[in-house]
């Protein structure tokens, strides 16, 4: 997928690209088109401590501490 982008970036045709590769189309576009800002936030979000998650897990039952997880609940109020 870099080279496609590296490719695209430097001039060549976008479907020719993808062809030659064998890249998705839709995928390259949306990449190439990204802000200069955007950043993949599935790696930059915090870890909790394991003694965080079990003293959750065994207060609160472990079906409310795998939903606040999920839901990306970091505070120290209960689910509702």
């Amino acid at each position: 997928m870099d080279c496609a982008l590296a490719l695209v970036a430097r001039g060549r045709p976008m479907t020719i690209v993808c062809d030659v590769l064998g890249v998705a189309r839709s995928n390259l576009y949306v990449r190439a088109h990204r802000l200069a800002n955007w950043t993949d936030r599935r790696r930059n979000r915090r870890l909790r401590e394991d003694g965080e998650l079990v003293a959750e897990i065994t207060t609160k039952g472990r079906r409310v501490a795998v939903l606040r997880l999920s839901a990306g609940v970091d505070d120290g109020q209960s689910a509702p």
